[in-house]
């Protein structure tokens, strides 16, 4: 009764008539296939920037994509491997405070600088202390951390244990390009004394192996909000990626790159088919078995789920640096994260990809073609879908979970809240093949996933300015009970 529902819940109900497709033009020839169907599916009028180049620079330097042409534009669809190609945070800000038109975008500001490149995914992972070191590597971007490791080398050398081999990654580069392998500490002190910009990690010793190649997973998620609070869910399919050489425990160096690499776009060029590389989750679990590829499908979903609630801070940060009050709170962003997996089914995360290829082969009943297309259709749906009767029915889902009049003042009083929760429910009324991460209903089922997730919150919500959002998780947990099915 203290809620001006029409302010909170308004931008909920709108229908977006027409997008916009903008960035740069190779990722736009890429990818713009599988989203446009996607996105014309759901009704809108399509328009590309190539199209309307001079209108959307005169837009662009007004910080108003959306009155290029006088068109009012629902969705900004960004397709560029860098998101200062499409909008400025400057953009983004104006974009969210104009709240009657509410255009979605498909991109989180600030996601290169905290999750996107490897060197911010490297010092975002380690906030968490150690509640992601089993689902992450120890990192060290250097020339920043020479220091930091020169000192664990002599730790290493002290130590009757084998150091293991090492992964040099370069900050920016995608696709398997720049990446080595170093097999001595005398590598990695030389490495060290160049001042390469370059993150190094442990090389993972015993990977799992499929058909004795090596193997890692291309998993995709939907992240719908950072701040203030997480939502994200992870696609039910995606890509098994495999080396077309097998796996060589011996080798110096880690062997050539197709045998240590599974990066597609390395090791197409030694296949005629791209179901020689890529299998489907269907065949990965036919496989593993049923119970194995459950427990890692398990491990996985804990894993991104926990990764994402750790970024809040850094989103945080980057969001105060453009306005006190900017949350993002129209953006939404499909992730492609890489994650490998040691012989124990121990998913361990690789990178974060903010522009994974959508790419289509064009092959018939090609599952990489339909994996895309499939999931394009329902991110669409999921981010544009109105619910009818949102805020009555979020209301009563309230009281189902138990919330009391305490707890409705403090709701009361915090719109970006009551828009979160309504958001929320609008979701995960349209999922169908996206399992949810954040809130996890599985901790319905599991009193100690409860108990894991509640800690985990508390670690790394621990300066005292955030004692609200380990209040808002148990309420979040108890509502989610309502809205999802446990996983």
């Amino acid at each position: 009764e203290r809620v001006n529902w029409d302010n909170v819940e308004g931008r909920t109900h709108r229908r977006a008539k027409g997008a916009v497709i903008i960035g740069t033009a190779s990722i736009i020839k890429r990818d713009a296939g599988a989203i446009a169907k996607a996105y014309t599916a759901m009704g809108l009028k399509l328009e590309r920037a190539s199209e309307l180049s001079a209108a959307v620079a005169r837009g662009r330097i007004e910080g108003n994509l959306r009155s290029v042409r006088g068109r009012d534009w629902g969705v900004i669809l960004c397709l560029s491997l860098k998101t200062d190609k499409c909008l400025s945070d400057r953009d983004f800000l104006r974009l969210e405070m104009e709240k009657a038109a509410f255009a979605r975008i498909n991109r989180v500001a600030g996601l290169q600088q905290v999750l996107w490149s490897k060197d911010s995914y490297c010092a975002t992972a380690q906030w968490s202390g150690p509640w992601l070191a089993a689902f992450t590597f120890p990192c060290w971007v250097l020339p920043r951390d020479d220091d930091l490791l020169l000192s664990h080398i002599d730790d290493l050398r002290r130590s009757p244990a084998p150091a293991g081999s090492w992964i040099v990654k370069p900050y920016k580069q995608g696709g398997g390009k720049g990446i080595f392998v170093l097999d001595t500490l005398d590598e990695v002190e030389s490495l060290v004394s160049q001042a390469r910009k370059v993150v190094l990690q442990p090389y993972l010793a015993n990977p799992h192996l499929l058909d004795g190649r090596k193997w890692d997973l291309r998993t995709y998620v939907l992240v719908t909000s950072v701040a203030p609070v997480t939502r994200a869910y992870l696609y039910r399919d995606g890509l098994v990626r495999l080396a077309t050489e097998a796996y060589d425990h011996s080798a110096r160096h880690g062997g050539n790159k197709t045998q240590f690499l599974t990066n597609t776009s390395i090791n197409k060029k030694k296949v005629k088919d791209l179901s020689e590389l890529t299998w489907p989750f269907a065949r990965l679990e036919a496989v593993l078995g049923m119970s194995d590829f459950h427990i890692l499908f398990s491990r996985i979903k804990r894993a991104l789920g926990m990764l994402l609630v750790n970024a809040e801070r850094g989103f945080r940060h980057h969001f105060a640096q453009v306005s006190p009050e900017f949350h993002c709170s129209n953006c939404y962003h499909l992730l492609g994260v890489d994650l490998i997996v040691d012989e124990s089914l121990m998913p361990r995360i690789i990178e974060v990809n903010g522009e994974p290829s959508m790419l289509l082969s064009g092959a018939i009943q090609s599952h990489y073609d339909s994996t895309k297309n499939h999931m394009q259709h329902e991110v669409a749906r999921i981010v544009l879908n109105p619910v009818k009767s949102l805020a009555r029915d979020l209301l009563a889902a309230l009281h189902h979970a138990g919330v009391d009049a305490e707890e409705s003042g403090w709701l009361a009083q915090r719109p970006d809240l009551l828009f979160y929760l309504l958001q929320l429910k609008r979701e995960a009324a349209n999922l169908a093949s996206f399992h949810m991460l954040y809130p996890d209903p599985g901790s319905c089922a599991s009193a100690g996933r409860s108990r894991l997730w509640k800690a985990f919150i508390e670690h790394v919500n621990r300066e005292p300015s955030q004692a609200w959002r380990i209040r808002l998780h148990g309420l979040l947990e108890r509502l989610v009970c309502t809205l999802a099915p446990a996983a």
